[in-house]
């Protein structure tokens, strides 16, 4: 499995700095990661957590429960969140203990300050993944295509109606300005911006 892995660790140069791998349960990738890349910090998709917690515990409480004790960023949240929560069902603490690997893998209390990243989902990839779904059986050339179509029909829809107010505003308050060039140093912009109304 860290065949693959390799080629993103070189292509973007990340030996020497502080990255986050954020998986689910596979044991593949978990195993090559902690035998390729230990000095990298690898977490569990909350999400994927919760998602198989369900599959277990009904009970939507006990999810908003588990959510809460990962969002906990101080220790002692942390450990008042798991009481209340082994409080609870002790059979549902005993599934996590046995599955949710280590709570330091995906509980933000436990996170190193050195890696600058809080995420507890890898939402984003997910994200990618589902949008770029109708290419992935092309070849190559028109998998990239499609997904710079996809791209291009994405960034031609209309922004988010709040967004294009807030723009509208400021265009309209921008009218009765003027950017005039003012000389500038190194240290002061060299632009002015001046009231024409």
């Amino acid at each position: 499995m860290y065949v693959g892995l390799r080629p993103l660790i070189e292509g973007f140069k990340i030996e020497d700095q502080a990255w986050v791998f954020i998986s689910d349960k596979q044991k593949g990738l978990e195993s090559a990661i902690r035998e390729k890349f230990s000095y990298y910090e690898h977490r569990t998709c909350m999400h994927h957590l919760c998602n198989n917690f369900k599959k277990d515990n009904k009970d939507g409480d006990l999810r908003d429960r588990l959510w809460a004790c990962a969002r906990a960023s101080n220790p002692i949240w942390f450990k008042t969140r798991m009481k209340q929560f082994q409080n609870v069902d002790k059979k549902a603490h005993l599934w996590l203990f046995n599955h949710g690997n280590s709570s330091r893998r995906w509980c933000k209390v436990f996170f190193p300050l050195a890696v600058k990243s809080d995420m507890l989902c890898n939402n984003l990839s997910e994200s990618f993944n589902s949008f770029t779904l109708e290419a992935k059986d092309k070849p190559i050339i028109t998998m990239l295509e499609t997904i710079k179509r996809k791209l291009m029909e994405r960034k031609s829809d209309s922004i988010c109606p709040r967004i294009v107010k807030i723009l509208d505003d400021h265009f309209t308050l921008s009218d009765g300005m003027e950017i005039e060039w003012n000389g500038g140093t190194p240290l002061r912009s060299g632009y002015m911006i001046t009231c024409i109304l």
